[in-house]
């Protein structure tokens, strides 16, 4: 039985299998899309949690994350302090976002062609569920628009990515790219590219042109939020649209800050 906040105390076995048999049929016929936020945090406390009454708990985590998100994003240290929870509930709560990152990996295996910016936008979304850290990814395209390679460039911590020219440059090389789409998220929500941000992919640009190699878009992502960096007329001239589409405004963040801190 899991043990509240690691103690030796165990919550009281009250028989709820009814309430529980009726919740996950529910979930059978309507799904989750109709069920209240504690509720779906109710069901999933149910397989670490054998017998207590859960609907509480997940109020409290509610209560003190905000959010469904929020709470599959919280330390699992910051998880164990509400009443309720102990070590094994901790994990696998924690261990949610990493998993559907991998669901949406596998559920978008790499197409062999790609027919717009949006396409490459769902692909590297993918790639940032659940993400704690910024990481930049690059996808190389040939000259029929097939993506030939999808790699992780870099990774930092919540407030920056070390854009690693030489490491794109050399993947690009390797793959004998014709053009390259680069994508990062911004873990603290705001999907508004920084200057640091424009900055960066000038230096990426002009080394990939000096190899003819294109860039299509640099896109930002924060969450549902996503934010092409070509859509900003001060800067679209960097890029090359290979799709020969008009380009995509995927969010209305489009202005670049004076301070690029203000963004990370």
């Amino acid at each position: 039985m899991e043990k509240a906040n690691g103690q030796n105390t165990t919550i009281s076995p009250v028989d709820h299998s009814g309430h529980r048999k009726r919740l996950k049929n529910r979930m059978m016929r309507e799904g989750l899309a109709s069920f209240e936020d504690h509720n779906v945090l109710e069901l999933l406390l149910f397989y670490t949690i054998p017998r207590a009454d859960t609907n509480e708990t997940g109020h409290r985590l509610l209560n003190k994350f905000g959010s469904i998100a929020g709470v599959l994003n919280a330390t699992p240290e910051a998880l164990m302090s509400v009443p309720g929870v102990g070590h094994e509930t901790a994990v696998f709560l924690h261990m949610l976002p990493q998993l559907f990152r991998l669901y949406g990996q596998s559920a978008d295996e790499m197409p062999n062609h790609v027919d717009s910016i949006e396409d490459i936008a769902k692909i590297f979304n993918a790639r940032f569920i659940g993400l704690e850290r910024e990481e930049l990814h690059l996808i190389c395209l040939n000259a029929k628009n097939m993506i030939v390679s999808i790699i992780c460039v870099s990774h930092g911590d919540s407030r920056t990515v070390d854009a690693n020219v030489r490491k794109i440059v050399s993947e690009a090389l390797k793959c004998n790219a014709v053009s390259v789409v680069m994508a990062h998220n911004h873990p603290s929500g705001n999907a508004t590219p920084s200057m640091e941000d424009y900055n960066g992919t000038r230096r990426i640009v002009s080394a990939l042109n000096a190899i003819d190699v294109s860039v299509v878009d640099h896109l930002v992502f924060a969450g549902s939020r996503c934010t092409a960096l070509s859509t900003d007329v001060r800067f679209n001239s960097l890029f090359k649209d290979v799709f020969k589409e008009p380009k995509l405004q995927f969010s209305d963040e489009q202005n670049v800050p004076s301070n690029a801190n203000e963004n990370k």
